[in-house]
């Protein structure tokens, strides 16, 4: 059995501190034969894939920044990977389940932005999967599910734009009604004084 099957075995077990020493033996060994060869394709897949088991297990852990770190380098190593063969399914299945854990990551530090684009970039893998028949779990009902979530995030952020608008017409309403009255409250307090001033005449 691989260190890496070892660490997902520990962390199913809920041993995480065992989990983080196999996955970073792993990751030692994945740095050293990816960097010796580095045409080698199927090292730097095992690479990327020991940086996608450690990031998973930190963001397990809610270290956000740690996890993030992890990712990214992940995701450079499977952009190359899937830019240099795109019909091989299984790497763009790799690119698509990292750019979707940075996306959770983008939200859970409020990065909605960035959040989006790694949604967009998921999507638009996971298409391609569909389009070319493969048989991927992107191509099938993760698709679904992802543009279900996108299209009701997508009413529910024009839902709450509406209510922004109507919010700030509201808003902007009621100051101008608050400078009419108080426009009308200081011609009321000037007339009642003039008023006064003429009875005062002999």
């Amino acid at each position: 059995m691989s260190l890496d099957s070892l660490g997902s075995l520990a962390e199913a077990q809920g041993d995480l501190a065992g989990a983080l020493r196999y996955f970073t033996d792993d990751l030692a060994i994945a740095k050293r034969l990816a960097a010796s060869d580095p045409a080698n394709a199927t090292w730097q897949r095992d690479l990327s894939l020991s940086l996608y088991s450690l990031g998973s297990l930190a963001e397990a852990q809610g270290d956000l920044a740690g996890a993030l770190r992890y990712f990214t380098d992940d995701l450079a190593i499977a952009e190359r990977l899937a830019a240099s063969e795109p019909a091989n399914a299984k790497w763009q299945e790799d690119l698509a389940n990292t750019h979707l854990h940075l996306g959770r990551l983008a939200r859970r530090q409020g990065r909605f932005g960035d959040a989006g684009q790694h949604k967009t970039a998921v999507l638009k893998i996971a298409k391609r999967l569909r389009e070319r028949g493969a048989d991927t779990v992107w191509s099938g009902k993760m698709l679904d599910k992802e543009q279900k979530a996108m299209k009701v995030a997508g009413i529910g952020c024009g839902a709450l734009g509406l209510v922004f608008v109507v919010c700030w017409w509201i808003l902007g309403f009621l100051k101008a009604t608050a400078v009419v009255a108080g426009v009308i409250f200081l011609l009321h307090v000037w007339a009642r004084l003039r008023l006064k001033l003429k009875r005062r005449r002999p």
